[in-house]
């Protein structure tokens, strides 16, 4: 991440919270967070903390690869098992269920 004001550069790994080092997959969602696809499960980064998601929390695979935003609040997930749909809270953006 790279900060704009102060030019900056970040990184960050498993220490600071990602589920795995291999970026494969970053959307940014309505509500400012970011949604990364690795290769160790889905995380979602809200400028300080991360929350992950992974087979424990119902997702066919650990290793994303895609996502896609929709205009009915969900968030589609690709990994190496097929897809996922995780339904998103239309006013707050936190998951609500995986289809």
């Amino acid at each position: 991440m790279i900060d704009t004001k102060t030019m900056k550069f970040k990184n960050f790994t498993t220490q600071e919270g990602l589920p795995g080092n291999y970026i494969l997959a970053l959307e940014e969602d309505k509500w400012g967070n970011l949604w990364i696809g690795t290769n160790n499960g889905l995380s979602r980064f809200n400028g300080k903390t991360f929350t992950n998601y992974s087979k424990i929390n119902g997702l066919n695979s650990d290793f994303i690869f895609s996502l896609e935003f929709t205009s009915d609040n969900s968030l589609w997930t690709g990994g190496h098992y097929g897809l996922d749909r995780i339904s998103l809270n239309p006013s707050t953006g936190e998951p609500q269920n995986r289809q």
